[in-house]
């Protein structure tokens, strides 16, 4: 066996087997339980998913949170990291893009 088949064989016996995350898409509103490793507490996050990347074991979303004056925070989230609890998705929004950074300079777009 090459080198390559054989961490893709580790990468996918470590892959949880998550339906919504095929269920996930740009622009949908979503709550990401996060548990902090420092204090053990869990922290909830609600925003729109920005962009998707589908890589394996390291797929991430990124995720928008705006507030009223325009201005947000964006996280980045590994979805099969084990500091994430729950990821549900609240409201899907109709977009034809798949990266939706355009929502960095106009907050108008999309509403939660």
């Amino acid at each position: 066996m090459s080198k390559n088949s054989i961490i893709k064989n580790i990468e996918n016996s470590q892959i949880k087997d998550i339906n919504i995350i095929n269920k996930i898409k740009s622009g949908c509103t979503v709550k990401i339980e996060n548990i902090n490793i420092i204090n053990k507490n869990i922290q909830i996050f609600f925003g729109i998913v920005i962009s998707i990347s589908r890589k394996g074991i390291s797929t991430s979303i990124t995720v928008r949170k705006m507030f009223s004056n325009s201005e947000g925070v964006e996280k980045t989230f590994f979805i099969y990291s084990p500091t994430i609890k729950n990821i549900s998705i609240i409201k899907y929004n109709k977009v034809r893009k798949s990266k939706l950074f355009f929502i960095r300079k106009n907050n108008k777009y999309i509403k939660i």
